[in-house]
């Protein structure tokens, strides 16, 4: 049975409320409802219900409890969009992966956490803001061992990466330094909110030499359960972005004797 230690972050729930602390000792958490004494969850196992003046539920935080609390200096990838990535990237321990355009820092955890023990996640962006920030919420998952931040100044190594996504609101730009980044046959992908901009990706995408894989939109619909009088909920996370996968090829073909 896993219990409660200093230094553990703890998800606090309840309700539909929650709250992602870490246990210092000698230290209150106050909420709107009472106070809660850090000292006393240590050594309790990890699920316990406890009354602090309101009853709290204290769990083991998943990496998306985590990722969740970040400090958001950008928009995040949400998990709707998060998972696909990773499946269509085929991303897998020890790969080695590119990201241009860090934000905060949430699909930088989620590659990280999927790459180790061996990979690791090479994140660019050009604001130094969003590369601290980004440094210290992954630091918060633990996962920092796992992800070298860059400063994007112009220029990507060559023939390096296994996997590539990208995050910018003009990527079409970067498009040919993207290709020659990648080892031959990856796969990389793009988010974008606007048709116009898939459209100038498009373009960008196969004059460079990529083959495109797919452009989708995904739609999440939560279900409001309760016996009697199930549906779905009334609010649901619609479009965030735009989806675009594609492969490097080359960008010439060859004959081999084929006729």
């Amino acid at each position: 049975m896993e219990t409660i230690s200093y230094g553990d972050l703890v998800l606090v729930v309840h309700g539909n409320k929650t709250w992602l602390i870490r246990v210092d000792k000698g230290k209150n958490f106050q909420t709107h409802l009472s106070t809660i004494e850090l000292d006393k969850l240590v050594g309790l196992p990890f699920g316990s219900r406890v009354n602090f003046g309101a009853d709290y539920i204290f769990l083991k935080p998943t990496l998306e409890n985590v990722i969740m609390k970040y400090k958001r200096l950008t928009q995040i990838i949400y998990q709707k969009d998060a998972g696909y990535i990773l499946i269509k990237l085929g991303i897998s321990p020890g790969m080695k992966v590119l990201e241009m355009g860090t934000g905060s820092g949430a699909l930088t955890s989620y590659l990280a956490n999927v790459v180790r023990p061996d990979g690791k996640v090479i994140t660019y962006d050009i604001n130094e803001k969003f590369i601290n920030a980004a440094r210290e919420n992954i630091k918060r998952a633990s996962l920092e061992s796992w992800v070298e931040f860059r400063k994007f100044e112009g220029n990507l190594p060559e023939a390096e990466f296994d996997a590539a996504f990208v995050d910018l609101g003009d990527p079409w730009v970067y498009v040919d330094k993207i290709w020659s980044s990648l080892k031959p046959s990856s796969p990389v992908g793009f988010l974008l909110p606007t048709v116009d901009q898939l459209e100038k990706l498009d373009s960008a995408l196969k004059k460079a030499g990529f083959w495109i894989d797919e452009t989708v939109e995904l739609l999440l619909r939560r279900m409001n359960v309760a016996e009697g009088k199930t549906r779905p909920s009334s609010i649901m996370v619609g479009h965030t972005a735009y989806l675009t996968f594609a492969r490097k090829i080359e960008s010439k073909s060859s004959n081999m004797g084929i006729r």
